[in-house]
């Protein structure tokens, strides 16, 4: 009897002493897991890239407050985007661009531009809507010559042409010089400019830089503007504000307007 008390005794003793040393070592492995460093996972390799920081509406000239550098996910980095604000800055966006979004090089469009249209990378056909079409005039008047004009500009052509004519019934002739509004409301898309000639090219005969001002017609003004520079007259710019859309009733303008206006009597002959 004592002694299987005893064996009872002995196996209750080994039974608590097991489960004080699983205790143990569960306590030791915890502290031993606590003490490791977990390195952290590797963050993902990133670039610069330049995004809108502002809505941007479509076909309007980018500046400094438009784009902002940001970096972003290589992988999220899609192709053709620009990484430096200056290489956007100054350029015709073809699309409109929301806040954060990434700005695309084959999106943009060179305010100027310099050679024939086969070497300029990105087409002002992209810029154009289904019922749009580009005209291209010189630019020989003032406000083109002295750099006045630029890109997203919305311009009136004013005309002028010494009109000379006479009816069936007249043995005279009878005109003179007609001044007139004739397109109104028309916006710049590019000014293009020819190449410079080389110095050996400048050395065998003078060849000025010519400058054309691509304008956004729809087809009917596109074919007055033809008209217009075919008749041999002179053409002119007329800077509006960037707001208006106003179409102005304008009269057409000849020296019998003129002497009507601002009662121009014509000098009578002297004794």
């Amino acid at each position: 009897m004592l002694r299987r008390r005893r064996g009872i005794i002995w196996m209750v003793a080994g039974a608590v002493l097991a489960v004080l040393a699983g205790v143990a070592a569960m306590l030791a492995l915890r502290a031993a897991i606590s003490t490791v460093e977990v390195p952290e996972p590797e963050a993902g390799l990133t670039r610069p890239v330049v995004v809108a920081s502002r809505y941007v509406a479509r076909r309007s000239t980018l500046t400094q407050a438009d784009v902002e550098v940001r970096q972003l996910p290589e992988d999220a980095i899609r192709s053709g985007a620009v990484v430096k604000a200056e290489d956007a800055m100054g350029r015709i966006t073809l699309t409109e661009l929301n806040q954060g979004e990434m700005i695309l090089a084959q999106n943009l469009l060179e305010v100027t531009a310099e050679g024939a249209p086969e070497e300029i990378e990105v087409s002002i056909a992209e810029a154009l809507e289904e019922d749009e079409v580009a005209v291209a005039l010189r630019a020989t008047d003032l406000m083109s010559r002295f750099g006045v004009l630029h890109a997203g500009d919305k311009v009136d052509v004013l005309f002028s042409i010494n009109v000379v004519g006479k009816t069936y019934q007249e043995e005279v002739p009878r005109g003179g010089l007609v001044a007139l509004t004739a397109v109104q409301d028309l916006e710049i898309l590019q000014i293009v400019s020819s190449k410079p000639p080389t110095e050996e090219e400048s050395e065998e005969a003078e060849q000025p830089v010519e400058r054309l001002i691509i304008l956004i017609a729809d087809p009917q003004k596109a074919v007055i503007l033809k008209y217009l520079k075919d008749s041999g007259g002179v053409i002119d710019f007329a800077l509006r504000s960037p707001t208006s859309e106003q179409l102005f009733d304008v009269e057409v303008v000849t020296i019998n307007y003129l002497a009507d206006r601002y009662g121009i009597v014509p000098p009578e002959p002297l004794d």
